[in-house]
């Protein structure tokens, strides 16, 4: 892969390209929905290419973040020291509150777009806000740690 594995061993900088990689590719294939029908003939083409592109790093990218902290999150808390459980409960934390504010956020969005952007219907809009959603709940636990946890030589420096 281009950017590396998602592990523990990978470095802060390699990690949160990871953590940011299927929401940012997210955002893109939206865009590029969105754009695809205001266009016609070879850019058209190229959008359609752009959102399945962007489509399938957000599902690889997302699986690969998720898959990560999966082993984690499902480990039993006697196998976690302090600090693990800390960590992993914190990200927790921070990723259901995003997640709310996400939330709510997507509905004005919502709004907005319906108003702006006549061609749509709410079932286009809808669904589209479903599978973000499903992609943040799946997903933002992992990469609040991605983005979170130290380098393994910096934690060890420190203690």
């Amino acid at each position: 892969m281009a950017f590396g594995s998602v592990d523990d061993d990978a470095p802060l900088s390699r990690r949160r390209v990871w953590a940011v990689a299927p929401y940012v590719a997210f955002a893109i294939a939206g865009a590029a929905y969105l754009a695809g029908d205001a266009l016609e003939g070879t850019a058209e083409m190229v959008v359609v290419v752009l959102f399945a592109v962007s489509a399938g790093v957000s599902s690889v990218a997302g699986y690969a973040v998720y898959s990560w902290q999966r082993e984690w999150a499902h480990r039993p808390d006697e196998e976690l020291d302090e600090r693990e459980r800390t960590a992993r409960d914190g990200a927790y934390r921070s990723a259901y509150a995003i997640l709310a504010t996400v939330g709510a956020l997507s509905l004005v969005g919502s709004q907005i777009a319906l108003d702006v952007f006549d061609e749509l219907s709410i079932t286009e809009i809808s669904s589209y806000a479903v599978i973000g959603w499903f992609l943040l709940a799946l997903c933002l636990p992992s990469s609040v740690l991605l983005w979170r946890e130290p380098d393994l030589d910096a934690a060890g420096a420190d203690a």
